[in-house]
């Protein structure tokens, strides 16, 4: 409980880390919460130590920074000049990617509110200089992968298309805007996307999700072809679409191939740290044996489950939504068992096995009554 409250804090603010004390009759704890994790100290009597107030007025007498605020999100006040221009509710934040200078109100993504993962950000940014509205991705980077930016850039001077194109990005400088979290250095990092795309359930139809999957398997193609790089982490959330055409995101996993299969020990480290919340799309191969190399034919495999999917839940078809979910939770739900990895491997061998789907979809508009 203590945890959901230091990140509920953390996650509706502009913040590195949060600091929090429990009071308890004369015992009292203080909490530091950040990426890293919570640190705490041992209960103490706050009435014959010093430490709360010692706390106190050193936290009082500190910089934003020092407070945990994170000062490269700075509030547009009322005073500034380009307030009138910018403003559309309470809080408006000035932001600045390389030389590219934002303006962004909250994100509209919501992973950051759970402690676990890249405390990811996304929001839909006003960029003055150009009148336009862009797409500002706020996360936390695995230092030993090229950014995110260096491989849109390489997409793009390969001409892959279905990607979009990175206006900036960089590692944020700054005393806390870097840790370590189970022996794995990551550091704050921001980018900046010229598409503001809608995810997958905004589909109008099956004609334009098909559509949809067809663009990003381009990309997918192209961008292994011509650039030789692999993306390893096809997912329902990283495809989107603007403007009715797909497009391909996400390339913070993504490698270089050589032709050459990766070791078996780059496979074991890639399924520990990127594999979490999109094993639902892992082929056969890697849900029996997480060490075996990630190739070309795993994310092929990971698109057709995209597909069955996305389908399965949005899309008109004739079965009842009680049967469709008990579909889902057969071939894709997590059972919280040590073999869960298997079970599904073996929902998924089932489903591909007879060489077609028991029921097919139509055409109109997408439904959510399947959820």
């Amino acid at each position: 409980q203590i945890t959901l409250y230091l990140n509920a804090i953390q996650a509706a603010q502009q913040r590195t880390r949060v600091f929090l004390f429990f009071i308890l009759g004369d015992q009292c704890r203080l909490f530091c919460h950040s990426r890293a994790g919570t640190q705490y100290t041992d209960p103490f009597n706050h009435t014959t130590m010093p430490y709360l107030h010692e706390f106190l007025w050193r936290l009082t007498h500190s910089s934003p920074a020092d407070r945990g605020h994170d000062v490269t999100m700075e509030p547009v006040l009322s005073c500034d000049p380009i307030y009138d221009q910018v403003f559309q509710v309470d809080v408006v934040y000035r932001v600045v990617v390389n030389l590219c200078t934002l303006y962004v109100y909250q994100p509209f993504t919501t992973t950051h509110l759970y402690p676990v993962g890249q405390g990811t950000r996304c929001f839909v940014a006003f960029d003055h200089e150009n009148w336009r509205l862009v797409l500002l991705k706020d996360f936390w980077r695995n230092w030993k992968y090229d950014s995110k930016y260096k491989t849109y850039k390489a997409l793009e001077c390969k001409g892959v298309s279905h990607v979009p194109h990175a206006l900036a990005g960089e590692d944020i400088a700054g005393r806390f805007q870097q840790t370590e979290v189970l022996g794995i250095k990551i550091v704050h990092f921001r980018l900046v996307l010229d598409v503001v795309g809608e995810p997958l359930t905004k589909c109008i139809s099956m004609h334009q999700f098909a559509q949809i999957i067809s663009d990003a398997l381009q990309a997918h193609y192209k961008a292994y072809r011509k650039a030789g790089v692999l993306h390893r982490d096809i997912s329902s959330g990283n495809i989107i679409f603007f403007k009715s055409r797909g497009y391909l995101i996400d390339w913070e996993r993504s490698i270089k191939v050589t032709g050459i299969p990766r070791r078996r020990e780059q496979r074991k480290e890639l399924s520990s740290i990127s594999c979490q919340g999109t094993w639902q799309f892992m082929s056969i191969k890697l849900l029996e044996d997480p060490d075996s190399p990630h190739q070309v034919c795993d994310d092929l495999e990971s698109f057709f489950y995209v597909m069955l999917f996305m389908a399965n839940r949005y899309a008109s078809a004739p079965l009842t939504s009680i049967h469709m979910q008990a579909y889902r939770n057969n071939k894709f739900s997590w059972t919280g068992a040590l073999n869960a990895f298997r079970e599904v491997a073996t929902g998924k061998r089932d489903t591909i096995g007879p060489g077609r789907i028991l029921w097919g979809w139509n055409t109109l508009h997408f439904q959510k009554t399947h959820k």
